[in-house]
């Protein structure tokens, strides 16, 4: 003789039968849940260091250092394996303006699995991102940068108005969103400094960069050499840190 239904079976049949049998279960009937989805940067050892394996998707990675530190070429190596690995389309928000399409090709990116944006306005960053989102049109999506957001017209009020809802866009997407966020060098008109905790509840890691060296091909530069410091919440103290090579697409160009 089967056993009588218990006070949780009555509950979750008559939610079921008010709301669709898809409405509730019990919790025991839930499946496990399994490893986050991940995206991997194309660089081996900087996905050992990485909590799950690569760029989480669905959440936001913070990309901090110098301009030449090889955020830029990091970004794109990881657009070129998303596109390679996953068949995934990717998206740059251009809004720095240094988008060389040879050099990301040189890199392993698709351009013809890449849209490129330029927005020359906030509002119209502000959509544009949220709409990718929202069609989950697109499985990588960098926005290069968020100084450069800052200083558009109507870039402040339409960061924030983005970043509200953003970690309901994100999450079902599956999208791996990068935020590159340069420190001024005081070499160029840089941008006014983002504020630190722009994206602080937001991010689910801050990947933080120091270059250490140039690579030399003979007279030529290479590539440069830089210290990634892998940050999770609540940002103190890097949970690992490693070093990556990092080519350039042409000799003597800057990361």
């Amino acid at each position: 003789m089967e056993p009588p239904p218990s006070p949780l079976d009555d509950l979750v049949a008559q939610l079921q039968r008010r709301y669709g049998a898809r409405a509730a279960c019990r919790g025991d009937a839930l499946p496990a849940a399994g490893p986050p989805p991940v995206l991997p940067t194309g660089h081996p050892a900087l996905d050992a260091a990485l909590p799950s394996g690569g760029l989480p998707r669905g959440r936001v990675t913070e990309v901090i250092g110098p301009r030449s530190a090889g955020a830029t070429t990091l970004a794109l190596t990881t657009v070129a394996q998303a596109q390679r690995r996953a068949g995934d389309l990717a998206c740059l928000v251009d809004l720095s303006g240094t988008f060389d399409p040879p050099s990301a090709h040189a890199l392993g990116v698709d351009l013809n699995a890449l849209a490129v944006l330029r927005p020359q306005d906030g509002a119209v960053a502000r959509l544009a991102v949220h709409t990718l989102l929202a069609r989950q049109a697109v499985g990588v999506l960098v926005v290069d940068s968020l100084p450069r957001w800052l200083a558009l017209p109507r870039g402040p009020e339409s960061l924030r108005a983005l970043l509200r809802p953003l970690r309901r866009l994100l999450q079902p997407t599956g999208c791996a969103l990068l935020v590159l966020n340069p420190l001024p060098t005081g070499l160029l008109p840089d941008p006014a400094v983002a504020p630190a905790a722009t994206l602080a509840a937001l991010a689910a890691l801050r990947l933080r960069l120091a270059p250490t060296g140039w690579l030399r091909r003979g007279p030529a530069i290479a590539g440069v050499r830089t210290r990634v410091s892998v940050l999770t919440p609540p940002f103190a103290d890097p949970r690992a840190t490693v070093v990556l090579d990092l080519p350039l697409a042409h000799p003597e160009a800057r990361v």
